[in-house]
This record gives structure tokens, sequence and C-alpha cells, in this order.
């Protein structure tokens, strides 16, 4: 049985909780004083599906200005790119047009795009309602949640679950798909 690498990029500011998050998901487990990535690292996590192991090799990036210029190279063959912001910190959410124009000028794939809205359990001090984080996610066309990664929340975990498989039943379904698939005569278009 072969497996099959997919590559899953979490973006954002320094702060939103995408350690945090990806720890929650991979590892079950919650750190209050988590360090700020410096540079990137990365998780495994295998799912299967339909028999077969797919490897989900998850980056977490540093969210830091003066680092933004190395995160090029991790969203290189990207697959799915999860945008993080804080609920809290109005300015995370603003800066996601930073990261939409970073991704659309870095990655020429095609890619699946996740918006999450972290830090729910703080709503005493909510600045982003989740309404908007909704709109926004229908307006760039990405899948949405807002979870918080240090109540353990099992929405978190379910909707990431339910993302990667919807990923792999997409990719599973379309594989064999060729790019002129959908051209009645192939003669009128030509591949280079």
């Amino acid at each position: 049985m072969t497996n099959k690498e997919i590559k899953v990029v979490f973006l954002g500011v320094s702060g939103v909780g995408k350690t945090n998050l990806i720890n929650r998901y991979v590892k079950g487990s919650y750190n209050e004083y988590e360090n700020t990535t410096i540079t990137s690292t990365y998780m495994s996590k295998t799912i299967i599906y339909g028999g077969k192991d797919y490897i989900f090799n998850i980056w977490d990036t540093s969210g830091s200005e003066k680092l933004r210029s190395l995160t090029k190279l991790f969203v290189k063959d990207a697959k799915i790119i999860v945008l993080v912001y804080d609920i809290t910190f109005k300015e995370s959410f603003l800066e996601l047009q930073f990261w939409l124009d970073f991704i659309l000028e870095n990655v020429s794939q095609k890619i699946l795009l996740v918006l999450v809205g972290n830090k729910k359990d703080l709503n005493n001090n909510i600045k982003i309602k989740e309404s908007v984080g909704e709109n926004f996610a229908k307006v760039i066309k990405a899948s949405f949640a807002q979870v918080s990664a240090k109540n353990n929340d099992d929405n978190w975990k379910y909707f990431f679950d339910d993302i990667l498989k919807d990923y792999i039943k997409y990719t599973t379904e379309n594989e064999d798909k060729k790019i002129d698939d959908d051209y009645e005569d192939d003669d009128d278009y030509l591949l280079p």
C-alpha cells in the first residue's frame, strides 16, 4: 500500500494560535505558554480513507513580518492552506488580506483554502463576530470554522477531519481526469 503525502500550511500573524491548533489536532494537547514560532515546523497526521493511508504534513509557519520571505518556501506545493486569525484581535483579521495577496503571488497550484477564527473561549472579548468570518469565507471561497484550541473543542478536530477527508474524496474522484477531458474536439485544444 502506497502512502500519499499532502502538504498543509497554516498562515496568519504571530499569536493567533496556529501552533496550538495544530497541536490540538495532531497530539490532542494545548500549551498556554507556547512560544512564538520562530521558523517553521511540521507535524504529520495519517488518515485512512478508502483503505489507503494519506499522510498530511502540516506546516506551522512564523507570522513574524521579518520572516515572511521564508514563508514563500513553505507554501510551495501546498495543497491546503489554513488562514488563522484571533477573534479577539481585529488586526489579525485585517492582516488576512496580506495573506491572500501572499498566496496569489506565491502559489501557482490549485489549493483548498480554509479560514479559522481561533480563541472562541475568550467570548467576552470578541472583536470579530462569527458572521463576519463566515461572510469573508464565502467571498474567498473557503471552508470556515470558529473554534478554541484551548478548550478541548471537538468541533475543531471534526471540522479539520472533514476538510481533509473532503480533500481526499475530491482528489480521488478527479485524479484520472485529464486537462482536456472537458473538450469535445481535442484538435481544438493544444497542450503546451
